[in-house]
């Protein structure tokens, strides 16, 4: 640090702190949630912290994203998937079929099965637009997709994706839009 910066920093740290006043009096700290009067900005009021629900375990030991479970401790699932991929020309096709068997003492011990499709036309490796298709139990779902894979250097790149679906039937929502934008280094 210069000379100067270190003889002007505690000029520099009043500025902040008065700086930090006037914004506290204009727009006076609320919690992020619910919008009571709290001491600091960008914090939240106690009864907002006690209904956070932090992640708890299972989850994974690297990224510390949860893995998908029951909020009912009685329920258990296992599930089974076949992966398949196959390019014809500029069009790329993606199937996914699966089998889930879910048990415990609050359900019925029941299979059920999900698919899911995807077809898309290489345009360029930015872009790839297509159609996706979604069904399970419950859900049958169709729609426009759009894919792509940007590369940063070396073996890192970010893939995206982002679609709308649309019902098939009763049974699923109105509309359904999906965004995944994915890192890999």
């Amino acid at each position: 640090m210069s000379a100067a910066r270190t003889a002007l920093q505690p000029l520099f740290d009043l500025a902040r702190r008065a700086g930090g006043a006037l914004v506290d009096v204009i727009y006076p700290p609320a919690c992020l949630v619910c919008r009571r009067a709290i001491a600091e900005q960008g914090g939240l009021c106690p009864a907002c912290w006690r209904e956070i629900a932090f992640i708890e375990r299972p989850f994974c030991e690297r990224l510390g994203v949860p893995f998908e479970r029951e909020r009912s401790e009685s329920i258990s699932e296992a599930a089974v998937a076949a992966l398949s991929s196959r390019q014809f020309g500029n069009w790329v096709g993606t199937l996914n079929l699966g089998l889930e068997y879910e048990f415990g003492s609050d359900i019925d011990n029941e299979f059920e099965t999900f698919v899911s499709a995807q077809w898309r036309y290489r345009l360029r490796e930015t872009l790839e637009p297509g159609v996706e298709f979604y069904a399970d139990q419950f859900t049958r779902g169709i729609g426009p997709v759009l894919t792509g894979l940007v590369r940063t250097g070396g073996a890192s790149k970010w893939a995206w994706e982002t679609g709308l679906i649309l019902p098939l039937n009763d049974t699923t929502p109105d509309y359904t839009f999906r965004f995944l934008l994915e890192y890999e280094f």
